[in-house]
């Protein structure tokens, strides 16, 4: 009886070992041209939240294409975290244990965060396109994004120019919005600029009550740190309500997914040079891509490069420690988002900039 048992058993282990076999040969997509394969992973808010992280998985499967020419071949693997870290984390296990990717690029911060200490596990590089990432002591998780000190050290530059002693800050409470305001309440208060937050949580979809106590106590001017959808639906209701207080931010107006509600007005985000590869890439995917698309695209040449030049020298790809070393030691890069620094602290980051929206989409301004 004990040996039947155990043959059973035997038979289980088989089955399920084929089933997760099978599994891995229907979900790992395998390489066409011969050529040694790079993973890359995406954990994106695909749906649910707003249109730019979908339309920069567009973007960077076709930025992929330039590089298929080369000894390399690239494929691109997205899973949809819909902005939630426990779906992040599923993501994130299958992209590594079934798919077995080289390198993972994520959006959100909240999401960021929870990728990281999985990524350090199992040695794979980590790039979030956000603004935090849980750095410290996960040595190949990077941000590449323009750091919430360096927006908001230009932002309080731009609103003491203009004269602001008094603002509003309307915040949702999300891990990009809250960094933002986290940096710049204080430096603003050390300008002499009072601060008064209006905070709500992501869901919220009437704003009508907090817009009235803005518009009556005639604040100077509104900081929006405000996510989308939300967005779009505070700055509807802001002209509905007849606020009339000048309204600017920092990030904000590039990710709206309805950009020409916020025409003509002046914000901080990290510079977007004019480009005609850019120019291309919107075309070719429909979108307006703004300063994602450009990280997006560097961050995709910098990766090429290096696993390039490692595989010429070695035969191999690169481990995720061996990208991470490399990131560091490249230092910068000049690229379609302009010169981009790479700290040891690894953060790779341009320069903040003023932008404006013209014509439905976030143009640089001078100074």
């Amino acid at each position: 009886m004990r040996l039947a048992k155990i043959g059973i058993w035997a038979a289980v282990v088989v089955i399920v070992g084929a089933v997760m076999i099978g599994l891995h040969q229907r979900n790992t997509p395998a390489g066409t041209t011969g050529k040694p394969v790079v993973k890359i992973g995406l954990v994106f808010p695909l749906t649910g939240l707003y249109r730019e992280p979908d339309e920069l998985r567009k973007a960077m499967a076709y930025m992929l294409d330039k590089y298929q020419d080369g000894p390399l071949e690239y494929i691109l693997i997205a899973e949809d975290s819909v902005g939630q870290a426990t779906k992040g984390i599923s993501a994130t296990k299958k992209l590594i244990h079934l798919d077995r990717v080289h390198v993972i690029l994520s959006a959100n911060s909240g999401v960021a965060k929870v990728i990281s200490p999985l990524a350090t596990q199992s040695n794979i590089l980590h790039v979030a396109i956000a603004l935090d990432a849980n750095l410290e002591g996960n040595p190949t998780s990077f941000t590449a994004w323009t750091t919430a000190e360096k927006k908001a050290r230009k932002y309080v530059d731009y609103l003491k120019k203009k004269g602001v002693k008094d603002t509003a800050a309307f915040v949702s409470v999300t891990a990009n919005s809250e960094e933002l305001y986290r940096v710049f309440k204080p430096m603003a208060e050390a300008a002499g600029i009072r601060v008064t937050k209006y905070g709500f949580m992501p869901g919220v979809r009437d704003f009508r009550i907090d817009l009235m106590k803005i518009k009556n106590k005639k604040h100077d001017l509104v900081t929006f740190l405000v996510w989308p959808p939300e967005a779009d639906i505070v700055m509807r209701q802001y002209k509905e309500v007849g606020v009339g207080i000048p309204v600017s931010g920092m990030e904000v107006f590039s990710i709206a997914n309805q950009k020409e509600l916020f025409e003509g007005e002046t914000y901080v985000d990290g510079c977007l040079p004019e480009s005609d590869v850019l120019e291309r890439i919107r075309d070719q995917v429909k979108a307006a891509g703004t300063y994602g698309f450009a990280v997006g695209y560097d961050l995709l040449d910098m990766l090429n490069r290096i696993c390039v030049d490692f595989y010429e020298r070695n035969k191999r790809i690169p481990s995720g420690t061996e990208l991470a070393d490399a990131l560091v030691k490249m230092g910068s890069h000049d690229g379609v988002a302009g010169r981009v620094e790479i700290g040891k602290d690894r953060r790779i980051q341009s320069d903040a900039c003023l932008l404006k929206i013209v014509d439905g989409r976030p143009v640089a301004i001078g100074e």
